[in-house]
C-alpha cells in the first residue's frame, strides 16, 4: 500500500512539473520575441524579464546594456508594445532600465 502511495505521489509531482516547465519555456520564448522586436525598433537588444503571481502577469523588466539613440518616451512606448504583443497581455508594471558599466580607472 505504501509503495502505491509513493508511486502515485511521484507521478503526480512529475505531471505537475511538466506544466511548470512548459510555462517557463513559453515565458522565455515570449521574452526573446519581445527583445527582438524592441531591438528592431531602437537598435539595441535588451534583456526582457517577466514575473507572474498566481497566474497574473505582474511585471516586465526591459534592461538595456546601453542607452539607445531613441528618446525615453519612445523607448517606453516600443517596449510596452513589444511586451504586450509577445506576452499577449499587459503587465501591472513595466520597468525600463539602462546599465552603466564601471568606467576605466
Amino acid at each position: 500500500m505504501l509503495r502505491k502511495l509513493i508511486a502515485l505521489a511521484a507521478i503526480s509531482l512529475s505531471l505537475g512539473g511538466c506544466d511548470m516547465v512548459a510555462a517557463v519555456k513559453d515565458g522565455i520564448a515570449q521574452s526573446d520575441a519581445a527583445a527582438t522586436a524592441i531591438e528592431k525598433q531602437v537598435g539595441v537588444k535588451p534583456q526582457v524579464g517577466f514575473s507572474y503571481h498566481n497566474g497574473s502577469f505582474t511585471a516586465a523588466t526591459v534592461q538595456f546594456p546601453s542607452i539607445p539613440s531613441a528618446s525615453l518616451p519612445e523607448v517606453e512606448k516600443v517596449s510596452r508594445k513589444a511586451v504586450i504583443s509577445s506576452f499577449k497581455g499587459e503587465p501591472e508594471s513595466l520597468v525600463v532600465s539602462f546599465v552603466f558599466k564601471k568606467s576605466g580607472s
